[in-house]
């Protein structure tokens, strides 16, 4: 019985499938690569997308909330003096015009908008509620809040501390007038009302992503 030989054609066919095996795993591997950094780039811009949504869904309902507020009935008062730094609030309390009764203006009953700390947080510069933000607040509208049962409504979660840009060290990090304000900042310019708002929320990788949003109202009364 002749032994069997291996011709050098059998050779070189194993050396062909072993590098095409390399670069189809190379090419496999690009492709995943691409195809993840394709999944990453759409979570982070759904993300994105989301948190802009939320940011100004939340401004336009603060908006809509004070639109018809008499600024006489602005507690506290953020008329700013000459020369002095911006005066803004984290709360406004306030109460709508409503009608005329001779020449006197009629207001609707009370309601405050303030910024409040999340459940389980404190100021310690901590996560302590375990959800990747640190400090963190939400807005709560409350309705009459001097009277027997005054009502809450949430209106924005995730709220900064403070407001993107900002720290807590006696400046106007962010250049806006303001020094060291809230995550949610009221400030006057006249009869304009500003508000100011900064959302947090942690990106499909693990990021803190922040969202600044600002409205303008007209105060006519």
């Amino acid at each position: 019985m002749k032994a069997r030989k291996t011709t050098s054609r059998e050779g070189f066919t194993l050396i062909e499938m072993l590098v095409s095996l390399t670069l189809l795993a190379i090419v496999m591997g690009s492709v995943l690569s691409t195809t993840q950094r394709g999944f990453a780039i759409f979570r982070r811009s759904s993300a994105n997308g989301d948190l802009n949504s939320r940011a100004a869904r939340a401004t336009d309902r603060l908006s809509r909330e004070v639109i018809q507020a008499s600024a006489a009935s602005f507690n506290p008062n953020l008329d700013t003096p000459i020369g002095l730094p911006t005066v803004w609030s984290e709360s406004l309390e306030f109460q709508d015009a409503v009608g005329w009764a001779g020449n006197a203006l009629v207001l609707d009953t009370a309601r405050r908008i303030t910024w409040q700390r999340a459940a389980g947080e404190l100021d310690n510069g901590l996560d302590d509620n375990g959800d990747g933000r640190i400090d963190e607040g939400f807005v709560q509208l409350v309705l009459d809040p001097a009277g027997a049962d005054p009502q809450t409504v949430t209106l924005a979660r995730g709220v900064s501390e403070y407001l993107e840009g900002e720290t807590p060290n006696g400046l106007d990090d962010n250049g806006n007038g303001m020094i060291d304000e809230r995550g949610l900042a009221f400030r006057m310019d006249g009869q304009v009302l500003t508000i100011s708002l900064s959302l947090e929320s942690i990106g499909p990788a693990g990021e803190l992503m922040v969202r600044t949003q600002e409205s303008t109202i007209q105060i006519r009364n």
